[in-house]
């Protein structure tokens, strides 16, 4: 991370906000949005389409701007998002066939929030562009910012951020979707988390060096799945206190035998190609109304 600012890195820190919701079903769960400044439509809360689909109303935390206009570390205010179908867009190719979909959405924000709440946005110069491309190789880090499992600095209002590589390259779509893998810790929660890439001031390969005047980071996707590893174990189960198991012809406990299914995470997520959120405001293009908020 050498030659990147700290004062970038903190204000990336706050593009982020915490999701609270119920499903159709009613059945309270928690995920990732963060900012996006459309050149057209103005601000944009990008998450994943199934975050969104089939939710009414959700909530998000957000942390006031003191008198300075910095953030005002230790207070934080819950506003409640309209998500009825006119507010909220999603990405043409969600729920394309033959597994093809782009889980991606948004919802537009009209509403002046950044005069009363410290909000860092981030916009399409963000995107990893065509011609920058030459700058990062197959293999990178990368940092996901977001809530896991719905876990959050309560006090400052600050995500939890995670540090991995790409799994796959990102110059290439993934099973022919656009979309990556990475290698990092990804959990429920962390849907919609941004997923940046650390591009380096400095770059050589075997025909040519490449140089970046400044270390930046780019915006390369959104998570949108994380990828668990379902194993069958069969043997002895006991509920402690329980007796000692009982010899049987085989050596086997017939009483307690059973088949458990375990999932351990592989450590690895799927994440939309950033790119698509232009796809993405282009849809949002296409509607004028606006948001309604409730503060």
């Amino acid at each position: 991370m050498i030659g990147i600012s700290n004062d970038f890195l903190s204000n990336v820190l706050h593009c982020t906000a915490l999701i609270s919701a119920k499903s159709c079903e009613g059945a309270e769960f928690t995920a990732t949005g963060f900012f996006y400044t459309s050149a057209t439509k103005g601000l944009l809360l990008v998450t994943n389409a199934h975050v969104l689909e089939g939710v009414e109303k959700m909530n998000i935390t957000l942390t006031p701007k003191n008198e300075m206009g910095f953030p005002d570390f230790g207070y934080k205010e819950e506003v409640v998002v309209d998500c009825s179908a006119e507010n909220i867009f999603f990405h043409p190719d969600w729920k394309k066939d033959k597994g093809r979909s782009v889980d991606l959405a948004a919802v537009r924000i009209n509403e002046p929030l950044g005069l009363k709440f410290y909000i860092s946005s981030t916009s399409k110069d963000f995107i990893l562009q065509e011609s920058e491309k030459e700058l990062v190789g197959c293999i990178e880090d990368v940092l996901m910012l977001g809530y896991p499992r719905g876990l959050i600095d309560v006090e400052n209002n600050l995500p939890i951020v995670r540090r991995g590589i790409t799994a796959t390259s990102i110059h290439v779509d993934y099973c022919g979707v656009p979309s990556f893998l990475i290698d990092a810790p990804c959990f429920p929660g962390s849907s919609g988390s941004p997923v940046f890439i650390i591009v380096p001031p400095l770059r050589v390969d075997a025909t040519r060096m490449s140089i970046n005047t400044q270390g930046t980071v780019k915006l390369v996707g959104v998570l949108s799945q994380w990828i668990p590893d379902v194993s069958e174990y069969r043997g002895n189960v006991y509920i402690l206190p329980d007796p000692p198991p009982v010899p049987v012809a085989g050596g086997h406990d017939a009483r307690s035998e059973m088949c458990v299914r375990v999932g351990i995470p592989l450590n690895l997520g799927k994440a939309v190609k950033a790119k698509e959120i232009i796809e993405l405001e282009k849809q949002a293009a296409h509607d004028g109304r606006k948001v309604s908020w409730s503060l």
